[in-house]
Parts: structure tokens; C-alpha cells; sequence
């Protein structure tokens, strides 16, 4: 026991530092942590939740004192979209005044042209007053919808075996 002493203190010497002998993990804590890294794997792929939306484009238009966005959805998404479905819309442009986002239900949807679908959303509360917002409405201006078709865990995302609509 000596002989590995004194080549400790060696060591130490060379390293410029000292040493510490350290006993092992044991083999309970080893095998527990891939364990438990693998349950909290498993638990957050089935109870997390992510949201299945499609993203269109479009105008604002106001009519009858009312506002509302013309959107133009791509043929293969507007079969997902329903009658009242509410959609989340970005104002672009115009610098950073007056940006923001309002919400809207889907009031209208056109047959399918060229591939597109064309969606008249009528914006709710009807701007151009919207509490907390310096939302600067004007004919033509354009935006971006966001529509939030379902929710779904985790795992049906991953795997594709979410309920298609």
C-alpha cells in the first residue's frame, strides 16, 4: 500500500494539484437514470399536445362597415378548413406601427381554382378599434392567417397517425 502512496504523491507533484479517490456509483443508480430518462420520454410523448394549422395569405377589404381578409389557401389544405373555424391574422408591413394580430372566424369558402381556395374571414371584435393594439387597418393592406385545425399529442405527431380530416 505504500508503493501506490508514494506514486500517488508523485502524481500529485506532476500534476501540480492533489488527488481524490472517489468511490463508484452503484449499479442502482446507473441502470435508474436511463430508466427514468426513458419514462419521462414515453409520458411527454403521450400527454403533450401540438397544434396542426395551415398558413394562407391574403388582403384586407372592408365591406358593409365591416372588415374582412381575403385569404388564398393552397387546394390540398382547404378540404381541412370549416365554416366558423377561428383564424389567427398577422398584419404585415408598413414598418413596425401598427402590426400586430387580430383574430377572425372563416366566413366563406370559394370553390377551388388554379389550385387555390379563396377564404373570406370577417375579423371580430370589427376593428378598426382593438383594445391594447395600434392596429392601423386599410383597404388592401396585406396579411398572413394562421388556421388551427387540431390538437394532437406528441406521438401522433411524430408518427403521422393523427386523425386526417
Amino acid at each position: 500500500m505504500k508503493l501506490f502512496r508514494q506514486q500517488a504523491i508523485d502524481h500529485q507533484h506532476r500534476l501540480h494539484g492533489e488527488v481524490f479517490l472517489v468511490t463508484p456509483l452503484p449499479w442502482r443508480t446507473i441502470v435508474a437514470l436511463p430508466i427514468a430518462l426513458a419514462l419521462v420520454a414515453v409520458v411527454t410523448l403521450a400527454i403533450g399536445t401540438s397544434g396542426r394549422s395551415v398558413v394562407a395569405s391574403g388582403l384586407l377589404a372592408q365591406e358593409d362597415g365591416y372588415w374582412r381578409a381575403r385569404l388564398f389557401l393552397p387546394a390540398t389544405d382547404v378540404k381541412q378548413v370549416h365554416m366558423g373555424q377561428n383564424v389567427q391574422l398577422k398584419l404585415i408591413g408598413e414598418g413596425t406601427a401598427g402590426t400586430g394580430s387580430v383574430a377572425g372566424t372563416v366566413q366563406q369558402i370559394d370553390p377551388v381554382v388554379d389550385g387555390e381556395a379563396r377564404l373570406t374571414v370577417l375579423l371580430d371584435p370589427p376593428p378598426p378599434v382593438q383594445p391594447g393594439q395600434d392596429l392601423i387597418f386599410r383597404q388592401g393592406r396585406p396579411v398572413s392567417a394562421r388556421i388551427l385545425l387540431r390538437r394532437e399529442t406528441l406521438w401522433q405527431t411524430l408518427t403521422g397517425t393523427g386523425a386526417d380530416e
